[in-house]
């Protein structure tokens, strides 16, 4: 009495193309939950123009790379940096400084050798440091950005399970023959 397996091969070669669907299906499904974590965080920004929201809920603002599954949210492209430079400041809040205090406001070019009073050497160039005149006050921080990813997280995670789901589906009816390997006495 013996038992055989047929059909091996074929759910063999099955498996061996989930990896490439996955990869496909993967990158589709991380677009779509970038595009709603950038709903979130254009919801929670601060607003008083309106400028750095919709600078958020531009196209440009995604960024995919679909060979390394890599996504990217935010002021990722100089035009978007250029638009909405101060999110950085809301997003972590600022520094205060008393009346008298130095603080750093500007660089000179890299490489210049000379080296004025009040300077300091950094690997970008010089930094200027100027006494501050009046008391400046702390601006506290008001998160967007990551209270954003921390909603959808349950999402993304969902999203990524379903979309593995269906790469392993999109494979198996990718290739012919036999669904399973049978069982045969």
């Amino acid at each position: 009495m013996g038992y055989a397996v047929k059909g091996t091969y074929s759910t063999i070669d099955r498996l061996m193309k989930v990896p490439e669907v996955t990869h496909e299906v993967l990158g589709t499904v991380l677009e779509h939950g970038l595009s709603e974590i950038q709903e979130t965080a254009a919801g929670l920004v601060a607003v008083d123009t309106g400028q750095g929201r919709d600078t958020l809920l531009q196209p440009e603002a995604i960024s995919v790379d679909h060979k390394r599954l890599v996504g990217r949210f935010g002021l990722i492209t100089p035009e978007l940096k250029k638009r909405a430079w101060y999110l950085s400041f809301i997003e972590w809040g600022t520094k205060g400084y008393k009346k008298g205090e130095r603080r750093i406001a500007g660089r000179t070019k890299p490489g210049n050798p000379r080296l004025r009073a009040g300077e300091i050497v950094s690997r970008g160039g010089t930094l200027k440091l100027r006494k501050v005149s009046r008391d400046i006050p702390a601006r506290a921080a008001r998160p967007f950005m990551k209270p954003a990813l921390d909603l959808n997280r349950a999402r993304l995670l969902e999203l990524h399970t379903m979309g593995i789901k269906q790469a392993v589906n999109i494979a198996w009816k990718r290739t012919k023959g036999a669904l399973l390997g049978s069982l045969v006495r």
